[in-house]
């Protein structure tokens, strides 16, 4: 029965825009909007270039491209929608088409009633900031500062303080009449003095009622004349860190530099957690600075070291790499989106369907009627105990995924990298959320890449088995080798009388793993109903035995070999015994025997391995005059992280039979048409044969190779029974083996990825190199070549 939560994440309404970083005019107009965006600092700018730029990187890959940087920004900052204020095409920009808006079509109600077609202007922002502060005297508490900026670095400054000239009227005048603003002259020689919590302007606003995770605090040194460094600025800020901008134009810089200064002495205390480490401020050089003036202005601060623990600072000479997939994963180069609140619901037993009242800002929206989407509300789902297959996971897609969660409305879905968003147009409304099926989502995601799936009737069987065992927990009843085996002859010969079988369960039971006693063990299966108890009976007639279930065991019963009809009282009491089948779906004469190696494989890599999955199983796939099929297909994350990373998994799963060439072809197929993703052969033996060792080599080696983000095109992993019948994951299945298995477990605490799953398995049965060894060796090859 389905329990579990769902998580409800409030923010505004996330917004990229493309820019074109060599034109003032550009970031300007991004930089404007942003300023009364509820939430605009959060927005990312996302520079657009034809050719990137020399200074792009300080050792640019070439693979990094204008295009790729483009989507890494995209990918990374996820916006619900992207307003275009460059002169790349739209079209060219890898996006749903119809989350692609004009700058002029979002500021086209301002003048009619102060909101924007898509978000919360900060005018409605407003008006609640009045309305708390005009019921107390609090005005020494801030100062609400009315920036004059200069017209000299201009850009820069907009950057920090926000650019409401248009608008400073409304705001000041009439929102805000009755609260003493400051007018203050700020320029290039003294912008870092309303830095203070105590000052509040446009940009400050904007972030009311929002809260970030702040990485930092850090310093980014930075050429104010530049048009990249103010993007490079502003999309720090936007990604979650604390940035103090310090610009080398600056005339009077020993004000500044005595603010850094304070600073970092104030920064330098150890972690709340980790009392014997202590946080350092990063001073960040931008693109436009040379190591040499980083050098010469960290020389100016004077800073001596502390006398144990050492620097107080470090330089930073690379700029984060947002648009980077592995940095994003493997450094702290990473992008923290902000929220305004959040709230937990917890499901009903048996509960599907979720209706729940929006979260909503806690200021009042104008009054409009709006047709677009003004916040939006992450939905994160936590999924038990169900009895059939749901979508834990919902793969990033288009429309067609959308559909699966919001049938109802389905304008209002869309699924990012966290999962489905509910874009509300309206404060308290009703949202329908339906936990869609796991092969529903499959099949729209397989859709969206252009494929059209069916479903096996191997895959029918192995859902049904799920459902029968009460869901994927329930797959742990066949985690014992005797007991397939058992379901197996059963399959064949029919029936087994109490005495053996009770016999047989003993042997299970028996070991060390098992924590149930015989009776209790036999009592789970019939619940299950694995098994079904009946009665074996010896027909008077013809001497044959047949198996009875107790709802036919009446006055009469049909002898199953000779049709004849008779009565149970006129047999002798020897030949009636009490007996047990194998019942529904695991009594299929060979069908089921195929199923239970995909079952045991979907248990390691979900439950053992603590993934969420989305499954679908055994199924073909058809597009054009290609066929693709798989005996599984998974989307996992990890369980119990809050940035977990999507994987797609295929696997080929064998109960005792061997891998052949076909299966190690439609293996290279799924690869070839997903590179990124996980390939799995599976079997319920022990070991490979030294053939499919010859046969699946080839392609473990070209799996490899390096795809993107230094992950490999197609990681694969060999299971067997050693890890099918263990009731933990990895490294705990391979303690107590002997050989390389045993080596493993022994130097290994925690394997965190599949991909680490997949290194040890190659190891252990296929004997090849560690991964990092075989690279190396590659390195060295392409370089004596070279």
């Amino acid at each position: 029965m389905t329990i579990g939560s769902f998580d409800l994440k409030m923010r505004p309404v996330r917004i990229g825009f493309l820019v074109n970083p060599t034109k003032r005019e550009s970031v300007n107009k991004a930089i404007r909007l942003n300023s009364i965006l509820w939430g605009g600092m959060f927005n990312p700018l996302i520079p657009c270039y034809k050719k990137l730029s020399n200074n792009w990187e300080d050792s640019k890959s070439k693979h990094t491209t204008a295009s790729k940087v483009i989507r890494g920004y995209i990918e990374g900052f996820d916006p619900d929608y992207l307003i275009n204020v460059s002169e790349i095409a739209s079209t060219s920009i890898e996006f749903n088409s119809n989350r692609i808006v004009n700058y002029s079509e979002i500021i086209s109600s301002l003048d009619k009633d102060m909101t924007l077609n898509i978000g919360v202007s900060i005018f409605e922002v407003l008006e609640k900031f009045k309305h708390d502060e005009m019921r107390f005297v609090r005005r020494n508490e801030y100062k609400l500062l009315n920036p004059m900026l200069s017209s000299n670095y201009r850009l820069f400054l907009s950057s920090i303080f926000g650019d409401t000239e248009d608008y400073k009227k409304t705001i000041y005048d009439d929102i805000l009449d009755g609260i003493d603003n400051i007018k203050e002259d700020v320029d290039i020689n003294n912008y870092w003095t309303y830095f203070s919590q105590d000052y509040l302007y446009a940009r400050r606003i904007g972030a009311f009622y929002l809260e970030q995770h702040l990485l930092g605090p850090v310093i980014f040194y930075m050429d104010a004349t530049k048009v990249l460094d103010v993007i490079d600025y502003w999309n720090m800020r936007a990604a979650g860190l604390e940035v103090y901008p310090v610009a080398k134009q600056t005339k009077k810089e020993d004000g500044l530099i005595e603010a850094c200064k304070k600073l970092i002495k104030k920064s330098f205390k150890p972690y709340h957690d980790f009392k014997t480490s202590f946080h350092r401020v990063s001073i960040i050089k931008s693109r436009n600075t040379t190591d040499r003036e980083l050098t010469e202005f960290s020389n100016k601060l004077k800073i001596e070291p502390d006398p144990t623990e050492g620097p107080k600072y470090f330089l930073q000479r690379w700029y984060p790499r947002y648009w980077d997939e592995w940095a994003r994963r493997n450094t702290q180069e990473t992008i923290m989106p902000a929220y305004s609140k959040e709230k937990e619901i917890e499901l009903q037993e048996g509960q599907t369907i979720l209706r729940f009242k929006t979260l909503n800002p806690d200021f009042d929206l104008n009054k409009v009627h709006s047709i677009n989407h003004r916040f939006a509300i992450e939905v994160n789902s936590r999924i038990y105990g169900n009895d059939e297959l749901l979508a834990e996971v919902i793969p990033q897609g288009g429309d067609k995924i959308a559909r699966t969660v919001g049938r109802i409305s389905i304008d209002e879905w869309r699924i990012s990298k966290t999962g489905p968003v509910y874009l509300s147009r309206y404060k308290d409304w009703t949202v329908h959320y339906e936990i869609p099926k796991a092969v529903n989502v499959m099949t729209a995601w397989f859709k969206e890449q252009g494929w059209d799936v069916n479903i096996s009737p191997a895959g029918k069987i192995a859902n049904q088995m799920i459902t029968q065992l009460g869901g994927l927990w329930g797959i742990i009843h066949l985690k014992e080798e005797k007991l397939i085996k058992l379901l197996h002859e059963l399959s064949n010969n029919g029936f087994i009388n109490e005495h053996d079988f009770k016999g047989r369960i003993s042997q299970i039971t028996n070991s060390a793993e098992i924590r149930l006693s015989r009776d209790e063990y036999i009592k789970n299966l019939l619940e299950k109903e694995v098994f079904q108890l009946g009665v074996e009976l010896k027909c008077p007639i013809c001497t044959q035995r047949s198996w009875h279930s107790l709802k036919e065991v009446d006055s009469k019963v049909r002898c199953g070999s000779c049709l004849s009809d008779y009565k149970i009282q006129s047999i002798e009491m020897s030949d009636k015994k009490w007996a047990y089948k194998s019942f529904g779906t695991f009594g299929l004469p060979k069908q089921a025997y195929g199923a239970f190696g995909v079952l045991l494989t979907l248990n390691y890599l979900v439950k053992d391995n603590d993934e969420r999955a989305t499954t679908l199983l055994s199924f073909i796939a058809k597009k054009g005059n290609k066929d693709l099929e798989a005996d599984l297909c998974l989307v996992t994350e990890k369980e119990y992280s809050d940035n977990a990373t999507q994987e797609l998994v295929f696997a080929e799963c064998k109960t005792y039979n061997k891998f052949e060439t076909k299966d190690i072809k439609r293996m290279s197929e799924l690869a070839k048409e997903f590179p990124g993703s996980i390939l799995v052969f599976s079997t319920l033996r022990g070991e490979l044969t030294s053939t499919e060792k010859r046969l699946i080599k080839p392609l473990v080696n070209k799996g490899r190779r390096s795809w993107k983000a230094e992950n490999t095109y197609n990681p694969v992993i060999i299971l067997t029974g050693n890890e099918l019948f263990s009731f933990g994951g990895a490294p705990h299945c391979w303690k107590n083996m002997p050989g390389k298995a045993g080596e493993i477990a022994e130097s290994i605490v925690y394997i965190r990825s599949f991909s680490d799953i997949a290194d040890a398995t190659q190891q252990i049965y296929l004997d090849m190199k560690p991964y990092h060894e075989w690279r190396e060796e590659q390195w060295r090859k392409r370089k004596k070549v070279n």
